[in-house]
């Protein structure tokens, strides 16, 4: 899937990699079924999903 970045996620890519780190990795170590690291972008918009997962109903 390769959709536009959001002005947010812009925002924090650009502080990820600012702050030394690869935009091909990810600070929650979420990987995918084929073992690799998630980009930075794919396990953001990850986190938020299963963040609005986990707020349903609370």
């Amino acid at each position: 899937m390769n959709t536009a970045l959001t002005a947010e996620e812009k925002c924090r890519l650009r502080k990820w990699i600012a702050d030394g780190n690869d935009p091909a990795d990810n600070p929650w170590l979420m990987s995918g079924v084929d073992g690799r690291p998630l980009d930075f972008i794919t396990a953001w918009r990850d986190m938020l999903s299963l963040e609005a997962e986990h707020m349903v109903g609370l």
